[in-house]
């Protein structure tokens, strides 16, 4: 009897596992290639060359005066490590932590709470259009092209991220930054 029960359970555990773990993956991911494609392979953006430099949904590092900053990152946009700072807004390491990001910034560019503050997963890619205009000048600098190109490139870029609120726009960093090096394709 409990030979015939133990036989069983195992035969549901190797079709159940079949099922869940082999052939359903599978059919989500035919379906999600056919309807989804690009969302299906990682939202990749690519050079002009064709080379892959990075994802639409994952920030990455920029420090250059010339290029346009993302968010702080706890994980130094590491993807493995990725992390919040899981530090109340209350807390005073949290108040020291933004206080020193946002006089390192007011060095170079009017203060921005996107450009001082991590996001949930340390892995932004986007910021706001206003973050992304007080950068303009600095950019500009660096680059000796006129504020106003600099600006027409980050409105050109701005998408609405709320279709209740289209006011508020956001661009992606990645992008915006191949823009300025004149090598982007969709």
């Amino acid at each position: 009897m409990i030979k015939n029960h133990l036989l069983t359970s195992i035969k549901m555990l190797a079709m159940f596992s079949f099922f869940c773990g082999v052939l359903y993956p599978i059919f989500v991911l035919i379906v999600a290639e056919k309807l989804f494609p690009i969302q299906a392979r990682g939202s990749l953006i690519f050079k002009g060359d064709g080379q892959i430099v990075g994802s639409r949904l994952i920030g990455q590092k920029f420090v250059s005066d010339a290029f346009f900053h993302g968010r702080p990152s706890l994980s130094d946009y590491g993807t493995v490590p990725s992390a919040a700072s899981n530090t109340s807004p209350a807390s005073s390491n949290f108040k020291f932590v933004i206080e020193a990001r946002a006089k390192a910034l007011d060095e170079r560019a009017n203060t921005q709470s996107d450009l001082t503050m991590a996001s949930g997963s340390g892995l932004d890619p986007h910021i706001t259009v206003a973050a992304a205009l007080s950068q303009a000048g600095r950019i500009a600098a660096a680059r000796s092209l006129p504020e106003a190109t600099v600006r027409t490139l980050v409105e050109q870029r701005a998408v609405a991220s709320n279709p209740f609120n289209k006011n508020f726009r956001l661009v992606n960093v990645l992008e915006l930054n191949l823009d300025l090096e004149g090598d982007h394709r969709q």
